[in-house]
């Protein structure tokens, strides 16, 4: 790869973590949060949290890494006064664990802290909190954000800074699960139960149910098609319904329960009903369910009582719609609820579970296959247990879990079946206020119906939880319905084949809502290759790869990631679909007739967050390298002088030890086999030593210098010229000019001169010295020993132990892998270890200092120097005399990292002192300042910090 790409990409990894001033930080169960992501505005950086990991870590560790951050952007679920980050969550219950961490998020002088989540702002006494912990600005909203509000009208402080997100993102976002808003339909008083079928036989199950209360009847909604009802009603009332035929005629019917019976009606395949067939069901049934206990295939009921004795009662089916009281189990406390699954693999769905309101837990009866049941066995779920649901909640194929929901604690239980019909213990998932009743259904159309929706009477909302495919769920999204909704169902009302829209009864405002789901499904673009040609020489600019790209939406689509890690030439993205490219003398070694092919990935977007890839690939031709001559010389097999004209020569030594000497004009010089000495004169020239040990001049003019094989010097002379050592342990001196250099295999010495040159060892233990100017060098393979020298320059050590000595100037120092030594030395450099156990030593200058990774040992030297030690057990030098300023340690991490006492200094002569929320170290006598610790409260310090 050439250097001077190379550097340019370390160099920027290396300013990205100490000029970045605006940070996006998204939850990943926030809706789309790729998408949210694509859309930030230009020169923000972005993170989007592990949704496994406790958020507020998380955003800590990241800031770490982005010590400038002025402007924080935290987008995530929430409620009023209440933040979901990671599996964690932030309110005034949960600060206290966290405020030391959240106090040293910032250390410019102004931050400002914006919260991108609903209604948060609606109990603004965390966020005065924040704000006093912080010392930042702060704006949120007490309303909900995204899908076309993005203003954060809530504001303590002055902010100053505009949205993070671009306009076009916040026209488009709209979300995961954006259910058409509610359509509402009139049906009796006090509505209640509710249920999905086929009634009227045309096979969708697209038609309503709502049972009246207090001798209201029970309505029937229609489907007609096109999203209305027709509605009838008939007399009777009821709280809760069971779906299914009972008659087998191929047309739903329906059973409810009211205060004391069970009533069974029979659909006429039109929309009418014959019956009710009612059968006595004990003091208080709640509700019904359908199940198979007898194992006939017929289906059975099972009506949980709530009153005493509190029993379920089981009826078993006889295939014609009629049904035989069978079976009573004991339940022990309030029997809220029923619902009948296949709990225990057999493949009979005949066993129970049953919500114990009273008791904060479900008791399971495992079916016998006769009508019979095993004794009662209890779980534990939240406070107040009133409703249940059993479906795959943990993505194993068998439908065997349950939800239930918690009515007094605001919550959703999740018991995972252990697969004996046994359960492991709950998992509880926050919804809201007072949530009575729960289904299962596909609500994201991943094909999967392990997602739960739950009802929510006291904020008129169903809250949906998203699964993640293994039993956990990210934060809920509500949903508007009516006043007072108190009982809803699932099923297909829009005929999509996906279980997945909600009917919801509203009890004060006697109305039916309706929620048809619509995920917003933008497919990805579809990326095509592009091939293009040029020859060695020469650069170009490519037609706009973005023509042959589609997407299925029509979306505008954008260039994003290049990936140029295996590009031999130099790539630059002009930004509207078009590449420049330049073969930057990499494929020189091509003869007439001969061709390479150079290649670089791409990455397209869309304008909602969706990518594709694809590769442009360049065939490059070889050219007549041999400029123009007036002479072609050739040697013989003996030690030849050949001396060329003022001309243009191509002069070629064959075997000996040759003296070639190109003079004035653009020369050619060849050495062949043994020990020659090269001599390009003025001009531009290309010097080739091939064998053995040669000598190399390039002398003035922008020359091409290649020694071969063998131990070879390569002087460039002046201009700007290029020097390759190729095999053996070569000696390079580019001299005056900018010039590139590189040694290859072998161990080499590079000496770039005056000039901004550019200096790649490669493999093998080389010393590189850049001289004066604005140099760049890379070591890559094996240890190296890197000097920067004068100016600002960018030292790499690649792979290997190196050691990396800036110089003068302002450097920028990366180690990259193994154990490296940096020094930064006078001046204001920039030092980063990355990977391995590193020592960094700033030298005089305000320098910055990055461990990164592993186990580093930090020295600031002179001047006011942050030093970052990263993950790891890290070690932070205090040198008496040495810090006659202040240096910042930004991430000290109490029992991970210590302080390193050298030049003499031992505890007993350290004073330790608060900082606000930061903490200072001092040496007593002096009274000077050895190191502010930040976000460090003093009663963390103590002995064992100091080594």
């Amino acid at each position: 790869m050439n250097n001077l790409l190379e550097s340019n990409k370390i160099n920027n990894q290396i300013s990205s973590l100490a000029t970045v001033n605006t940070l996006v930080i998204i939850d990943p169960n926030v809706t789309s949060p790729q998408q949210l992501a694509a859309g930030i505005i230009p020169g923000a950086a972005v993170k989007i949290l592990d949704a496994d990991g406790d958020g507020i870590i998380q955003i800590t560790e990241i800031l770490r890494k982005y010590p400038n951050i002025n402007s924080l952007h935290l987008v995530s679920h929430g409620s009023p006064g209440c933040i979901h980050l990671g599996d964690s969550k932030l309110n005034l219950a949960t600060l206290p664990l966290y405020s030391a961490k959240i106090a040293s998020w910032f250390s410019s002088p102004n931050p400002q802290l914006s919260f991108y989540t609903c209604n948060l702002a609606a109990a603004p006494e965390l966020l005065t909190q924040l704000h006093s912990l912080t010392g930042a600005s702060i704006a949120a909203s007490t309303q909900e954000v995204g899908q076309g509000n993005w203003n954060l009208e809530w504001q303590i402080g002055e902010i100053s800074s505009d949205s993070a997100f671009t306009t076009e993102l916040q026209q488009k976002y709209l979300g995961t699960f954006p259910f058409d808003p509610q359509v509402t339909f009139a049906v009796g008083n006090s509505p209640q139960g509710v249920a999905i079928g086929d009634f009227d036989g045309d096979g969708d199950s697209d038609d309503i149910v709502v049972g009246n209360t207090y001798g209201n009847g029970i309505s029937v909604l229609l489907a007609d098609g096109s999203g209305g009802f027709t509605s009838t009603t008939f007399p009777d009332s009821g709280s809760e319904f069971a779906v299914g035929d009972f008659n087998e005629d191929g047309t739903d019917d329906f059973a409810i329960v009211d205060f004391s019976n069970l009533s069974v009606f029979l659909s006429d395949g039109s929309g009418s009903f014959t019956g009710p067939t009612t059968f006595p069901a004990g003091n208080g049934p709640l509700s019904v369910a359908i199940g198979d206990f007898n194992n006939d295939d017929n289906l059975d009921l099972a009506v949980s009582n709530q009153n005493t004795p509190a029993l379920v009662s089981t009826f078993l089916g006889d295939g014609s719609g009629g049904f035989t009281a069978s079976n009573t189990v004991s339940v022990g406390s309030q029997a809220t609820f029923v619902e009948v699954g296949d709990l225990d693999g057999d493949g009979e769905v005949d066993d129970l579970v049953v919500a114990r309101r009273l008791a904060g837990s479900v008791s399971v009866f495992l079916g016998d296959n006769s009508g019979g049941f095993s004794g009662r066995t209890d779980f534990s779920t939240g406070i107040g247990p009133t409703a249940v649901a059993i479906g795959d909640l943990d993505g194993d194929g068998a439908a065997d879990d349950i939800a239930v929901s918690a009515y007094y604690d605001d919550s959703v239980s999740v018991l995972l079946n252990d697969g004996s019909g046994g359960f492991l213990a709950q998992t509880a998932f926050s919804v809201g206020d007072n949530a009575r009743k729960l289904v299962i259904g596909d609500f994201d159309e991943d094909g999967s119906a392990n997602d739960i929706a739950a009802l929510n009477i006291n904020d008129d909302n169903v809250s949906v939880l998203l699964n993640d495919g293994s039993g956990g769920f990210g934060a809920q999204e509500t949903f508007a319905v009516g006043d007072n909704p108190y009982f809803l169902a699932v099923g297909d009302l829009d005929g999509d084949g996906i279980v997945d829209d909600l009917a919801v009864t509203n009890q004060s405002d006697n109305t039916l809502s309706v929620l048809i789901n619509q995920p917003v499904v933008n497919t990805a673009p579809t990326a095509v290759d592009d091939k293009f040609t040029t020859d060695e020489d020469t650069a170009f600019t490519t037609d706009s790869v973005l023509a042959n790209d589609t997407d299925p939406e029509d979306d505008t689509l954008t260039i994003g990631n290049i990936d140029i890690t295996s590009t031999l030439g130099l790539v630059t993205n002009n930004g509207d679909g078009t590449f420049d490219y330049d073969p930057n003398g990499q494929f020189e070694f091509l003869e007439p007739g001969e061709f390479a092919t150079d290649s670089f990935d791409y990455q397209i977007t869309d304008t909602d967050g969706n990518i594709g890839h694809a590769t442009v690939t360049i065939k490059i031709s070889g050219i007549d390298d041999d400029p123009a001559v007036d002479d072609s010389l050739l040697g013989t097999s003996g030690d030849d002088s050949i001396i060329g004209t003022n001309g243009s020569e191509s002069i070629r030594g064959l075997n000996g030890d040759d003296t070639l000497n190109g003079q004035a004009g653009a020369d050619n010089l060849n050495g062949g086999n043994d020990n020659d000495l090269l001599v390009g004169g003025d001009g531009d020239d290309s010097l080739r030593g091939l064998n053995d040990h040669d000598t190399l001049k390039g002398g003035t003019g922008n020359d091409t210098l290649k020694g071969g094989s063998g131990n070879d010097l390569l002087k460039g002379g002046n201009d700007n010229d290029s020097l390759n050592g190729d095999s053996g342990n070569d000696t390079l001196k580019g001299a005056s000019g900018d010039d590139t250099l590189s040694g290859q295999a072998g161990a080499d010495s590079l000496d770039g001169g005056d000039g901004n040159d550019s200096l790649v060892g490669a493999t093998g233990i080389d010393t590189l010295d850049g001289g004066s100017g604005n140099d760049t060098l890379l070591g890559q393979d094996d240890p190296d020993l890197l000097f920067g020298q004068d100016n600002d320059d960018s030292l790499v050590g690649g792979d290997g132990n190196d050691t990396l000595d800036g110089g003068a100037g302002n450097d920028t120092l990366l180690g990259q892998n193994d154990a490296d030594l940096l020094f930064g030395q006078e001046n204001d450099d920039s030092l980063l270890g990355q990977n391995g156990n590193d020592t960094l030593d700033g030298g005089p200058g305000n320098d910055t200092l990055l461990g990164q990774n592993n186990d580093d040992l930090l020295i600031g030297g002179t001047g006011l120097d942050t030093l970052t030690g990263g993950s790891g057990n890290d070690l932070f030098a205090l040198v008496s005399g040495l810090t006659a300023d202040a240096d910042i340690v930004s991430d000290y991490q109490d029992g991970l990292d210590k302080l390193f006492l050298t030049g003499g200094l031992i505890f007993d002569n350290l004073t330790i002192s608060p900082n606000g929320a930061d903490t200072d170290i001092i040496e007593t006598a002096s009274g000077q300042t050895l190191a502010t610790l930040t976000g460090i409260d003093i009663a963390d310090i103590d002995a064992t910090d100091f080594v």
